[in-house]
């Protein structure tokens, strides 16, 4: 997966996407994910190395059925709200 990193007023903002998706602009209705902006772009990481960030996180979007599996494996996304965009599945998680 890839994993880029981004501060915010101080707070760590994460995003977690599949290297499968990693590129690509889909749309289905009025929705969209376009994971072509720098804002997607980082560096490659196993589980076992995303884990640490992921706890010291205020937000992450994760993006791909192995990173939204991640989130959800480590309770930090409810499966509930995890939406699909052309069968792409995303979630954001934001924590006080």
């Amino acid at each position: 997966m890839i994993v880029a990193r981004h501060q915010q007023h101080g707070r760590l903002i994460l995003t977690v996407c599949d290297e499968s998706v990693m590129g690509k602009r889909v749309e289905q209705g009025r929705h969209q994910l376009d994971l072509t902006s720098n804002f997607f772009q980082g560096e490659r990481m196993t589980e076992q190395q995303c884990l640490p960030l992921l706890a010291r996180a205020a937000v992450a979007y994760f993006v791909g059925k192995e990173s939204v599996a991640l989130g959800v494996a480590q309770g930090i996304i409810d499966p509930r709200q995890v939406r699909r965009v052309r069968n792409i599945p995303h979630a954001q998680a934001i924590r006080g």
